[in-house]
């Protein structure tokens, strides 16, 4: 997800002849990197994955010829830490912050021509990942973590419910959002 032309000859692969009426861009790398371990080099390579992706994909799925005549409608996965900031996760909180930058001034772009474009920004989702950085924590750590989800940690299952929801035509009055999947995390 680095590399512009893998990315378009990958899409155009992926896409085939027809049109499209919804994607979902899910890519992108996280790590822990206080400022003083930060290097541009790592740091670009984050934003690519992470940002210059989307934008990449974005500028072809909205030509005219590649999305459906009805219209079509993006999601950007984001993150709560590009809403609230992470201790030691700079790049990664700058580039979900950049994703939701994104979709607001790309939906005041496409908006009249159908297109529709949106953010969710999940916290903790239960996953393998997940699990393997709980027993590399402190049992304090991942009781703090747990809660701050008031409603529990979501799954997969949760996030992929939101995203269909944004990609359907039940929700072809909402673009420009940021929609956070976060059981509370925000708020507490």
């Amino acid at each position: 997800m680095t590399d512009e032309h893998q990315i378009e000859e990958n899409f155009l692969k992926l896409k085939g002849s027809e049109p499209v009426s919804g994607f979902i861009h899910c890519a992108g790398i996280e790590r822990t990197n206080p400022l003083k371990t930060i290097y541009m080099e790592e740091f670009t390579e984050m934003f690519k994955a992470n940002v210059a992706s989307a934008v990449i994909i974005c500028k072809m799925i909205t030509k005219p010829g590649m999305y459906v005549k009805r219209g079509l409608s993006i999601v950007l996965m984001s993150s709560v830490s590009g809403l609230t900031g992470e201790k030691g996760k700079i790049e990664y909180c700058c580039t979900k912050s950049s994703l939701q930058g994104l979709a607001k001034a790309l939906a005041l772009e496409v908006a009249s021509r159908g297109i529709r474009i949106n953010n969710i920004c999940p916290a903790m989702v239960k996953s393998e990942m997940l699990e393997r950085m709980f027993l590399s924590l402190p049992d304090e750590s991942v009781q703090s973590i747990r809660d701050k989800h008031l409603l529990g940690i979501p799954g997969p299952e949760d996030v992929a419910n939101l995203a269909a929801y944004l990609i359907s035509d039940l929700s072809r009055h909402i673009t420009g959002t940021v929609l956070s999947i976060d059981s509370g995390y925000t708020i507490s």
